[in-house]
């Protein structure tokens, strides 16, 4: 019984730092199932569903699959910078 509460208490601490740490990154997401998964959204959309419980993530356009919370920042700051620098590459071609 014991082994089962401290599995709980581990998985509610990384609930906890999760939620803080996409909040203090300035990252939306959206909470579900009672918390055992928190949906990434990336303009209005779910780009990356994370477990915060086994700390997997889930980038949804690629299925590319990735380990930790700080490693799900990475990605999405990653791909925030790869959209915005096609768009611009867009806008200068239309311009050009």
């Amino acid at each position: 019984m014991e082994h089962i509460e401290q599995e709980k208490n581990y998985s509610n601490q990384n609930y906890l730092e999760s939620v803080e740490k996409l909040s203090r990154a300035g990252i939306s997401f959206e909470i579900k199932q009672k918390g055992i998964r928190l949906c990434i959204l990336c303009s209005g959309k779910v780009s990356h569903d994370y477990f915060p419980a086994t700390e997997r993530w889930l980038r949804k356009d690629s299925q590319q699959k990735g380990y930790g919370i700080d490693s799900l920042i990475a990605d999405i700051r990653n791909r925030t910078k790869e959209n915005l620098i096609a768009y611009l590459e867009s806008e200068v071609s239309c311009n050009g």
